[in-house]
């Protein structure tokens, strides 16, 4: 019997080398041709011949997940002669040519049937009446024959009926019911990587998974164990085409082994899989044994995570708290609740979400080219923001929940700090450059530029120090984080990562950020480039819905502060007043010239700074003005740039301070510097700080002695802590974070006030 289709055109369908386990192994041929399965295939009429056109791609797919063992094609090969010969000429027909070379395995030929099957359904175009069906000649050597418990009437087959898929065999099953998603063939056809140990972890938001595998073939040093996201469990969820979320690098290409992961927990992924990845032939990779998915449990998938806390540019006496949560738990964000609780209990405030903040594939850039769009995608979930106004500053910390009472989930309460009042001591944490890496959580690789899939691991010594230096100075409520965020660079699943890694400092503190070549870096932004990897600052304007100008022509006026995520993309500029300071965040990655609207806002801001209220001006952004290093890109068109029409502003309205990211190192320069020359204490000038050695992999200084530089260390990841002790001297501590010891220290005395200055601030 044959596999049959309407239409003209005439397909061949043959299998070779197949060995089946039963077989008398003594006298089995090297090549055992099954002929009573059907060696043809009546046309697919002309409606689907474009489709099988392209079902080659398809077929390549098959391959991937046939882990060396089987082969689906579908393309122009020599017409077979006979029933096990070799082709002796080419044909102009195309043949669908199925191999099996599975030996001893019982998944052999239900694998072959099952990709048949999939291969001729896998046309997004339904045809009127088609149908298939596996011949009942097959189904009764595989199975047995019909009637008995196991589909054999007393005649046992060679395979337990249910290793092959009840959609692929008789009797005939309609088109649109047949087709078989990937989830379908996993389940018959893939090798199974076994699911050992899940266990919950339910303090940190993680999954520990433990599998293992058995009997594989075709190892490589190259292979590689990772774990892929499912978005949605209902769908395929195919480890191919899509970059993992972490994986673990298996060198020693043990046939049998086992692997453990803690997964994170993230706000659009209903599940994972965990596959053995072999990249035999680059660049198709071939999947040898994968696992069922693995489903995150409701009650840990409802919880909002990724907290973080940031300042009210136009209301200090306010707070924005911004969550995470699954897509589904957005459609009613009044469901949500931020509570504040004084010490004693009594509620001070309670405030659902005013805005909402996603993006899909289509708001990326370069979508055809990056990853981002493309194999990095993974979808974010959706962030919720709510502003509580009217509570802060407070005498003691708050405590806080997030919480929706109708699914009864919430946070863990956790106090918070408010901003800093008028003409009290400030402190601040400052670094650029840290990034994420799952190093310190089970080893595992990721997508990364540094430390050889390692991610950044001087990241999770640079936020503990963060977290002790917020525990050390309990009235310091602001961290800066000025550019080069994540180091997603286009996987985005790397970003749920950092938000995990961060939330321990940024659920607690004002967590403030600046945009940095990596967030932003496209074909079309300022400094050209492919630095984001097609995010094209998308993401970050997301997360961070703070960062950025206010479009005031795109929203209505009773519209809160926060805008679209590509409104604050377009501006990311802004500034706020915390305590005894007011700070300035630009963005390196748009233009700077005096034509430009960054330009004109920055003089706006620095011009109406009230001095008496906010003595110390700070200055930050990400690409530095000044910077020791030998490398003539640091040196480019930006910096000068900067010294050219951002410096003399900063001269002109009495920048204290500016602090920059970009070079992997800690720099600082000498007290007063303006045009590239160091000047006494009466000549104006201002001192910079290279601060971008929050993580990533080191960036050499210069090997030549610069009169402008009075510190330099590029071999220890750190942050700067900024001590505005009161409104003329400042302490500006540089701690490693390894150890948490102060490498460098200054002080900074401002300039004379007048008279009625001082007056005001006593």
């Amino acid at each position: 019997m044959a596999l049959t289709f309407p239409g003209k055109q005439t397909y061949v369908l043959a299998l070779q080398d197949v060995a089946l386990h039963n077989a008398d192994k003594t006298s089995w041929p090297r090549y055992w041709l099954i002929s009573r399965i059907a060696r043809h295939v009546s046309a697919l009429g002309p409606p689907l011949l474009n489709i099988l056109d392209e079902l080659h791609l398809f077929a390549r797919l098959v391959i991937t997940f046939s882990f060396g063992m089987a082969q689906v094609n579908l393309l122009p090969i020599p017409f077979l002669d006979g029933a096990h010969r070799q082709p002796k000429e080419k044909k102009t027909r195309r043949v669908l040519d199925v191999r099996v070379s599975m030996k001893k395995s019982r998944a052999a030929l239900p694998l072959a049937l099952a990709a048949l099957c999939l291969a001729a359904l896998a046309a997004p175009t339904p045809v009127a009446a088609a149908s298939l069906r596996v011949p009942e000649e097959v189904e009764t050597l595989l199975l047995g024959g019909r009637g008995g418990p196991d589909g054999g009437g007393g005649a046992t087959g060679l395979l337990d009926a249910s290793r092959v898929p009840q959609r692929c065999r008789a009797p005939p099953t309609p088109w649109r019911e047949a087709l078989l998603s990937w989830k379908d063939i996993s389940l018959y056809a893939i090798p199974r990587l076994d699911v050992l140990s899940k266990k919950v972890v339910d303090e940190s938001n993680e999954i520990e998974i433990e599998v293992a595998w058995s009997s594989l073939s075709f190892l490589t040093k190259h292979d590689w164990v990772g774990v892929f996201a499912c978005e949605d469990i209902k769908e395929p969820c195919s480890p191919l085409g899509k970059y993992p979320v972490q994986f673990k690098p298996q060198t020693h290409k043990h046939t049998s082994g086992t692997e453990s992961f803690r997964v994170l927990v993230r706000p659009g992924v209903q599940g994972y899989r965990v596959a053995y990845v072999a990249p035999s032939v680059a660049p198709y990779p071939e999947v040898l044994a994968m696992s069922p998915i693995i489903v995150v449990p409701d009650a840990l998938l409802d919880r909002p995570r990724h907290v973080r806390v940031s300042q009210v540019v136009d209301d200090p006496s306010a707070l924005r708290f911004v969550w995470a949560v699954a897509p589904s738990l957005a459609q009613d964000p009044g469901e949500w609740q931020v509570r504040i609780f004084a010490p004693n209990g009594t509620l001070l405030a309670a405030q659902t979400p005013q805005n909402s903040f996603t993006y899909s594939r289509e708001d990326l850039c370069e979508q055809a080219l990056m990853p981002a769009a493309t194999v990095g995608y993974l979808q974010p979930g959706t962030q919720l923001v709510a502003i509580v106004r009217g509570v802060f500053p407070t005498e003691e910390h708050p405590t806080y929940v997030i919480e929706n009472r109708k699914r009864g989930v919430a946070t863990a309460p956790r106090q918070v700090r408010g901003v800093r009042p008028p003409h009290s001591r400030t402190q601040m944490v400052v670094f650029g450059d840290m990034g994420q890496s799952m190093e310190d959580i089970d080893g595992s690789s990721q997508h990364s530029w540094d430390n050889s899939g390692h991610g950044e691991i001087g990241a999770h010594n640079t936020t503990r120090l963060v977290r002790a230096l917020l525990d050390q100075y309990p009235d310091m409520a602001l961290v800066n984080h000025i550019g080069d965020i994540s180091y997603a660079t286009g996987a985005l699943a790397l970003w749920d990562n950092f938000l995990h890694q961060i939330e321990n400092v940024s659920a607690t503190a004002s967590y403030m950020t600046c945009i940095g070549n990596h967030e932003m870096g496209w074909a079309e932004s300022a400094i050209p480039g492919t630095d984001s990897q097609g995010e094209c600052g998308i993401p970050y304007a997301t997360f961070f819905p703070f960062s950025g100008q206010p479009d005031l022509s795109a929203r209505a006026q009773n519209e809160p502060f926060d805008q679209r995520a590509s409104d604050i993309r377009d501006r990311p500029w802004y500034s706020f007043d915390h305590g005894l300071a007011h700070i300035t965040m630009i963005s390196t990655e748009h233009t700077l010239d005096p034509e430009s609207p960054q330009y004109e806002w920055i003089e706006n801001d620095l011009a109406a700074v009230d001095r008496t209220k906010t003595p110390w001006l700070i200055f930050m952004g990400h690409r530095p003005m000044y910077v020791s290093s030998d490398f003539q890109g640091d040196h480019d068109k930006l910096a000068f740039t900067l010294q050219a029409y951002i410096e003399p502003l900063m001269s002109k309205y009495g920048v204290d301070m500016a602090f920059w990211g970009h070079h992997h190192s800690y720099q600082r320069t000498c007290s007063h510097l303006v045009g590239g020359k160091c000047r006494d204490a009466g000549d104006g000038g201002v001192q910079h700080f290279v601060v971008g050695a929050g993580g990533y992999a080191f960036s050499p200084i210069s090997k030549k002695a610069d009169p402008k530089f009075v510190f330099a260390e590029d071999r220890m990841w750190g942050a700067a802590l900024v001590d505005l002790v009161n409104a003329t001297s400042a302490r500006i501590d540089f701690h490693n974070s390894r150890t948490e010891d102060v490498i460098d220290s200054t002080w900074i005395h401002r300039r004379s006030f007048t008279d009625n200055d001082l007056v005001a601030l006593l």
